[in-house]
């Protein structure tokens, strides 16, 4: 059975979605498939490369998650935190966690749909600004 094999290049576009996490884009995430598998990174690594005191790492299980086989999730605590401030009287009104690791929980588990009252600041906490 053959591997996929990314070159570095192919490598740093994958972790892109981790790398550009901060203060324009709060939240980041990689399947967890794509991590262990393709990019052959453990979660230690991944919290080693893009934790630190600005940023978090969270690692969900399928089971936490509605990413099929799990995601890997890195936000920015200033970032998000400034989002959610500026939205907690939505996010409480439609009994949304209105703290980082708790918002991730949730985006994480329930997909959205397009319209969703929430779906602004949630691409705008991934960095997509369109419509």
């Amino acid at each position: 059975m053959a591997y996929f094999v990314p070159t570095e290049e192919q490598r740093a576009d994958i972790l892109e979605s981790l790398a550009q996490v901060g203060r324009d884009k709060a939240i980041g995430y990689l399947p967890m498939p794509t991590v262990l598998k393709i990019l052959r990174l453990t979660i230690p690594a991944v919290e080693r490369e893009f934790a630190n005191s600005d940023r978090s790492v969270l690692a969900l299980s399928p089971d936490e998650c509605c990413i099929n086989g799990g995601a890997v999730y890195v936000f920015d605590q200033q970032a998000l935190a400034a989002l959610l401030r500026a939205s907690d009287a939505l996010l409480a009104s439609l009994g949304w966690p209105t703290d980082n690791e708790g918002f991730v929980r949730k985006i994480a588990a329930e997909w959205l749909t397009a319209d969703h009252p929430l779906i602004g600041l949630v691409r705008e906490a991934f960095g997509d600004a369109h419509p």
